[in-house]
């Protein structure tokens, strides 16, 4: 056989087996940086950073890709809430990534940045995180900035609160905002008319003038909330006395000082997430990254729906606030 058939031959078997010997590399590829972990919804993404080594064992002890982790990782998911706690449906399919694999991760940390906002989606983060820590899972949650009002709710049911020494936390209370333009309407001779069945249905609204009926009927749903908001952190936080729950606010450090029981422990999310990786693999669980999501798309849309997000709120929203 000459040489030429013979390179024929190699050339045709690699043709072949090239697109099965990708398929196994990229299968153990995805097998390591899941961690055994089964993803169920296909717009969440799953990123892993490996346990990092000191000293000798960072020169003799690499770990190899194809070398099973023995211990269970961390996962990891990030929240940056605003008034709308907008985000939080995407926290919610990550929760279901946390509960499917509670069995095979040792903690959940949760970074959570939010000065509060609307009640129904930030009582619906107090779910999810409940869901987790109900699954047998350690969740610890990480205040860098804020985690005041609807932000503290969210991340009561913690199994521990970390906190940077000047975040802002606490904040436990209900206020309800709305910018009434009756006054203008009639100044312009333009008739607001207001339509509605039922005794307690619109009884404020932005165009029509506020009653004295109506605001007592909005002050006691508030306390009704208020109400539900403190046994929420004292659920899970029993030592936070109902005399702070006043709809103030305190630095962590403050906090820690004064024996609040709102934090547990002072520091930064880095520095927690540095030591934990020391001891284990962290999975950062996150949305699927489009191809679009470039950082300048990201910027610049980011920065419209923040002006649009902010204009909306504040001529429209009637909610009542955590």
């Amino acid at each position: 056989m000459d040489t030429n058939a013979i390179m024929m031959a190699i050339a045709l078997i690699l043709f072949v087996l090239f697109p099965l010997l990708k398929k196994v590399l990229a299968a153990v590829k995805t097998k390591f940086e899941r961690g055994e972990l089964s993803k169920i919804h296909e717009t969440t993404g799953y990123s892993r950073r490996t346990r990092k080594l000191k000293g000798a064992d960072a020169r003799t002890k690499r770990r190899s890709l194809f070398k099973k982790a023995t211990e269970k990782p961390a996962a990891v998911i990030s929240f940056d809430g605003n008034l709308h706690a907008e985000g939080h449906d995407l926290f919610g399919l990550l929760a279901d990534e946390v509960v499917e694999n509670a069995d095979h991760l040792s903690e959940v940390v949760v970074c959570l940045t939010s000065p509060g906002g609307s009640v129904p989606p930030y009582g619906l983060m107090y779910a999810h995180m409940e869901r987790m820590r109900n699954a047998g899972v350690s969740v610890t949650a990480c205040i860098d900035q804020f985690g005041a009002s609807g932000g503290y709710l969210t991340v009561a049911p913690a199994t521990k609160i970390v906190a940077a020494p000047l975040a802002m936390i606490g904040s436990i209370g209900v206020a309800a905002h709305l910018l009434n333009y009756s006054g203008l309407l009639q100044l312009l001779r333009i008739e607001s008319v207001t339509l509605a069945s039922g005794e307690h249905k619109r009884m404020l609204t932005a165009t029509d003038p506020v009653t004295e009926e109506g605001r007592d009927f909005t002050t006691k749903k508030l306390e009704v909330i208020h109400r539900i908001f403190i046994n929420a952190v004292r659920k899970h936080r029993p030592n936070v006395s109902e005399e702070i729950c006043d709809g103030d606010s305190w630095s962590a450090q403050e906090s820690m000082e004064r024996g609040f029981g709102l934090v547990d422990e002072l520091g930064s999310s880095i520095e927690y997430l540095s030591a934990l990786n020391y001891e284990r693999d962290l999975v950062f669980l996150s949305a699927r990254k489009s191809k679009f999501a470039t950082p300048f798309f990201n910027y610049t849309t980011g920065i419209a729906m923040n002006i649009v997000d902010r204009v909306i709120a504040r001529l429209t929203d009637t909610s009542i606030r955590l």
